[in-house]
């Protein structure tokens, strides 16, 4: 099982924390349980505290990262020198595959924003998995289409308004299952790139209009419906 949360604290694991894991995953469910478990046992199950960095942009990396729980970034550094989120994980979702099939090392820095709990499987043995089982293909295509497709829609919610972009991004957080901290002004500012005075501004119309509670600043989502009213409003 794993260890306590810690710097990149990282263990093999052959019981059932990384099989029930990754079987949350449509790639993994898309294989035989066999070969679902020999994935299993050739991954290290890692953790890390928030902020630290899970992979690193100039590294042709052996593995790809498989997020169980919590939340991470994807950043770049802008020509000022100042760290830019281009796109968020969740629960279930991987990072990875895109620059191994390319044959071009990670361009980004991934970093936790709350602890994080992952599982990085050898590259190796997701090829031999892939082709044994052509289904599975199909699966990992999906994921990365997905992935790229809710990656265009936050770069659109980028140029909307301020409060179409935050009831993105809680929509999103309330769909995911991985938040096991406190959903902070912070924590929003940070998987946005903005900053929490942004944050608080456009929250203040929001909880008038009972969408969200607001109390020292930790925020909870009470009318999913009403964000998604806000988010198809023109």
């Amino acid at each position: 099982m794993d260890g306590p949360l810690g710097t990149n604290a990282t263990s093999r694991c052959t019981g059932g924390a990384i099989i029930n894991g990754i079987s949350s995953h449509a790639f993994f469910r898309a294989l035989p349980q066999s070969a679902a478990r020999r994935l299993a046992r050739v991954a290290a199950s890692s953790t890390a505290r928030a902020g630290e960095i899970l992979d690193r942009a100039g590294e042709k990396s052996a593995h790809v990262s498989l997020l169980h729980e919590g939340f991470a970034v994807a950043t770049a550094m802008s020509a000022g020198g100042k760290a830019t989120t281009l796109q968020a994980f969740g629960p279930g979702e991987m990072w990875g595959c895109v620059p191994h099939l390319l044959g071009r090392p990670l361009s980004v820095d991934v970093r936790a924003v709350v602890d994080v709990r992952l599982s990085k499987i050898p590259i190796s043995a997701l090829e031999d998995a892939l082709g044994e089982h052509p289904a599975a293909c199909r699966a990992l295509a999906v994921n990365i289409a997905r992935q790229f497709s809710r990656l265009a829609q936050l770069h659109l919610l980028g140029v909307e308004r301020s409060d179409r972009r935050i009831c993105g991004i809680l929509l999103w957080i309330k769909e995911s299952s991985g938040l096991h901290v406190p959903l902070t002004q912070a924590l929003l500012a940070t998987l946005l790139g903005t900053t929490e005075e942004t944050v608080s501004r456009v929250l203040s119309p929001l909880k008038r209009r009972a969408v969200v509670s607001r109390s020292r600043g930790v925020v909870e989502i009470l009318d999913p419906a009403g964000l998604k009213r806000i988010l198809e409003s023109r």
